[in-house]
């Protein structure tokens, strides 16, 4: 690996682990693009080294907020445990799917996803009596 691309690697990573813990969410959506896009990764590489790097950085944010006592075990085991099936059929589903069909299947979610997060916010906004 190119030093530079394993310094931008770094400098991503801290963006992205900061980012992520912060808004809790791990930080997928936003390495899976980077490594398509920027680091020509195929999609279901780029979904593998996502989870693992969500994986390790979700474990220490969460030790971090369980030091803040800031964590519902109960809810957050729950979850955890309705997620495991999903998560094994999601890793079957990625390899039956080719790579621009995901391509076009992960850009409209996010697109959704950020519409939602512009309009709803808006939605509050216009409905204030001043």
């Amino acid at each position: 690996m190119e030093l530079i691309m394993l310094l931008c690697l770094i400098i991503l990573g801290i963006l992205v682990g900061s980012f992520g813990t912060l808004i809790g969410v791990g930080g997928g959506f936003i390495i899976v693009p980077l490594l398509i896009l920027i680091y020509n990764f195929e999609p279901k590489i780029a979904v593998g080294t996502s989870l693992m790097t969500v994986f390790l950085n979700s474990f220490s944010g969460s030790l971090a907020y369980i030091k803040q006592k800031r964590v519902d075990f109960k809810t957050g085991f729950l979850f955890a445990l309705s997620t495991i099936p999903g998560a094994f059929l999601g890793a079957s589903i990625v390899n039956c799917i080719k790579s621009n069909l995901f391509k076009a299947i992960f850009s409209l979610i996010l697109i959704f996803l950020s519409l939602q997060l512009i309009i709803k916010p808006w939605k509050k906004f216009s409905n204030l009596k001043i």
